[in-house]
């Protein structure tokens, strides 16, 4: 598409993990604060888009590595619906719950990335048509849902972070939109199947390089693929019946909201190299549900704040004509 390549980023090993730990490279310092963590596991696409050494780059996202990024480092970042842009060249981790797509400044950055990359590759059978065209604002009256239970009995979020996504869903609501509470326990069992789906295809993929050499992976991934052997056999196909129940789920819940909204991380950056959690994004990995992080604000130790906007499938361009409306209110510069 006439981009220059300038490099390759860091991430953590196998794209797998939250934080940006890489025990052959070592993390990934935050552009805001070098003590504090990038997330993974696109983890220097964040932090090279963040400090503007490139004007896009590219991330993968199987249970939040797009979007965790994203958050603690203060930009766009768009997991597409599964299918939607080729993963052919990209070493995988999850066949069913990979993902690839844009990080940018600007949620019209990532548009026109999404616009280049999306569409159907005869090298990756999961493909999709292209996207519909992003349009010009978001439809009046849209409905977006605001996460109350998320099964998980805890607080969404921190005191500061839930302050800032309300105040960008307040945004939302000036710009047209109408707020509608909504309790999704079942993302707390979303997030557990995630979780196992996962673990089986990725220790599937990786158990030759295990078998052959071991000391060659680091610990972190090695502990990770492994837990694949406490599963029995019939984990995956439950998994897999359970997947099925949540999609019905998540097609009844859009049947009453066009968008769901979510902190997209419950804290700003951890310490460096230190990895944390998947809360809020895991689950639309299991579902193949697009999802957009943008920031809306900063802690009380100045780090970035993300807000996560998820839509139904193929619904990218709602997904982002929502996510261009917040940010053109100026709320990120407040």
């Amino acid at each position: 598409g006439g981009a220059v390549i300038v490099g390759k980023t860091r991430l953590s090993e196998f794209a797998y993990s939250p934080g940006s730990n890489n025990a052959h490279y070592g993390p990934t310092a935050n552009p805001w604060d070098a003590g504090r963590d990038t997330g993974g596991s696109s983890s220097g696409s964040g932090a090279a888009v963040a400090a503007g050494l490139v004007y896009a780059a590219l991330g993968t996202d199987t249970g939040g590595s797009i979007r965790i990024p994203s958050a603690f480092c203060g930009i766009v970042g768009l997991k597409p619906s599964h299918g939607r842009t080729s993963l052919h060249g990209g070493v995988t981790l999850s066949w069913s719950l990979d993902h690839l797509g844009p990080m940018t400044r600007t949620v019209g950055d990532g548009a026109d990335l999404l616009d280049l990359l999306a569409g159907p590759d005869p090298r990756d059978p999961r493909t999709l048509p292209a996207a519909p065209p992003l349009p010009a604002q978001v439809p009046a009256g849209l409905r977006i849902g605001v996460l109350g239970d998320d099964g998980s009995g805890i607080s969404l979020a921190t005191d500061r972070v839930l302050a800032a996504w309300r105040q960008g869903l307040a945004a939302l609501a000036a710009a047209g939109a109408d707020l509608v509470p909504v309790d999704v326990p079942w993302l707390e069992l979303a997030r557990h199947v995630n979780g196992a789906m996962l673990t089986l295809e990725a220790f599937t993929l990786h158990a030759e390089r295990l078998r052959t050499g071991w000391n060659d992976v680091g610990e972190f991934p090695r502990r990770r693929l492994m837990q694949a052997l406490l599963h029995g056999p019939s984990t995956y196909v439950r998994a897999s019946q359970a997947r099925a129940m949540l999609r019905e789920q998540a097609r009844a819940l859009f049947g009453r909201i066009d968008l769901l909204s979510t902190p997209t991380m419950p804290f700003g950056a951890p310490a460096l190299g230190v990895p944390d959690g998947t809360r809020f994004t895991s689950p639309f990995n299991l579902l193949g549900l697009p999802a957009l992080s943008l920031p809306v604000g900063l802690t009380d130790e100045g780090l970035p704040i993300g807000l996560q906007l998820i839509g139904p499938p193929g619904a990218e361009a709602t997904v982002l004509a929502a996510g261009a409306s917040l940010e053109a209110s100026g709320i990120w510069y407040t």
